[in-house]
């Protein structure tokens, strides 16, 4: 016994952790002599594996039965969740966040996944979701339909349950009470529960934050000029906010005063389209040059951006199309006077263009408004449905074949 103290000891464990181990069935049976070298063998056979000492010191602890098994059977399991499509590395990674998952056979591990694609949820992404969390295989599939149902008590459904878990698994450890109280802590906070159920599903993760870490990012904010009542309504729309350090938060909104807007003119630009502190300055440089390039003066499109941030959230192609259709009609001034007109879709623009000049409509910028009435309005007039509208003037096909309105 004193030989087997020396050698924990040597490899780092406490005391108090041979006796653990040692107690573990099936180690039970073993004799000291073969406790000793199984011991040896199988700490070793992890550090050739890729494992460092202190995380094989962690996992045995854990799951001290690894001391139980053969090098042998150890890679054959690494072999078949190879062949369940995740890399050695992955393994190694999973292995450390879950021990057990050494103690599943390969059937049992397809079992449980083709469980999980019953559920609703599609092989790639049970992969994805075992990667973050591969306690996930200890879930029985009564244990995750048990979980559906907690959920939707809560005001999730079933769809709702399987995205949050693809981007956060994590949920499927808590405890439905567990749940509850964070609800409950963010409406103490000032968020309806309507809120924070829209919020929860866009970022899962808001569950894992510690209520110390929420108010702290609502202070800090509090602190750049933002009113609570306003950090609220911004968070609501982009909780993504909370995901962010209070000094990357301060980076954005200097790189922003550095293109030329004041702080105030930031707060302004923040509260109406929140998700502004998701973009990088490169991609709102990129943006930026797009439009100059297309013949706005740097004032114009930040001004422009100023009224309507949401040009940021416009992808370069789209940007292209609506400010090229724009000019080559001749009312490449419209998105200076009124931005907010951004917001209607290139093939609507196109579509009653091509309407008005079939019925011998002349529009310039002192009319440009008929191009932009709101789809009600429009059909009332002129007794064109959208759907119609769209159908008799393709913009996609237009472009393929002319490159412009031209």
């Amino acid at each position: 016994m004193e030989k087997i103290k020396e050698l924990f000891l040597s490899l780092g464990y406490k005391m108090e952790d041979i006796d653990t181990i040692r107690s573990c069935y099936p180690l039970t049976h073993l004799t000291d002599e073969t406790f000793y070298n199984k011991v040896n063998e199988m700490f070793s056979f992890f550090l050739s594996l890729g494992y460092k000492k202190e995380e094989v010191i962690k996992i045995t602890r854990i799951l001290p039965t690894l001391f139980g098994y053969d090098k042998a059977n150890i890679q054959d399991k690494i072999k078949g969740l190879v062949l369940l499509g995740f890399s050695k590395e992955e393994i190694i990674h999973m292995s450390k966040l879950y021990p057990g998952i050494y103690s599943y056979n390969n059937l049992t591990l397809k079992e449980k996944i083709k469980d999980l694609v019953d559920l609703g949820y599609q092989k790639r992404d049970i992969l994805g979701i075992a990667r973050i969390f591969p306690a996930i295989f200890s879930y029985s599939k009564e244990n995750i339909e048990s979980k559906f149902k907690n959920m939707e008590e809560l005001g999730y459904s079933k769809e709702d349950l399987i995205y949050m878990t693809k981007i956060y698994p994590e949920i499927y450890g808590y405890q439905i009470d567990k749940l509850r109280s964070r609800i409950e802590e963010l409406k103490e906070l000032g968020y309806s529960k309507e809120a924070i159920i829209k919020m929860t599903k866009m970022l899962p993760t808001l569950f894992g934050y510690s209520l110390n870490n929420l108010k702290d990012k609502i202070e800090g904010l509090e602190k750049l000029g933002y009113t609570k009542k306003e950090i609220i309504k911004m968070t609501i729309t982009s909780p993504n906010i909370y995901r962010f350090r209070m000094d990357l938060i301060k980076e954005k909104i200097n790189d922003l005063m550095v293109l030329g807007y004041s702080l105030e003119e930031v707060r302004s630009m923040s509260k109406l389209m929140p998700a502004i502190f998701n973009y990088t300055k490169e991609i709102i440089n990129l943006k930026i040059n797009e439009m100059i390039n297309l013949g706005y003066r740097k004032e114009e499109v930040l001004k422009m951006i100023l009224t309507m941030p949401t040009i940021l959230s416009y992808s370069l192609e789209n940007l292209k199309d609506k400010i090229e259709l724009n000019d080559s009609i001749g009312l490449h001034d419209v998105f200076i006077i009124e931005p907010m007109r951004m917001i209607q879709s290139v093939y609507i623009t196109y579509a009653r263009y091509r309407f008005f000049t079939d019925k011998g409509i002349n529009l310039d910028i002192s009319c440009f408004r008929k191009l932009y009435m709101n789809h009600l309005q429009f059909e009332k007039q002129y007794k064109i449905t959208k759907e119609e509208l769209l159908k008799k003037y393709m913009y996609d096909e237009y472009k393929e074949q002319y490159g412009n309105i031209k």
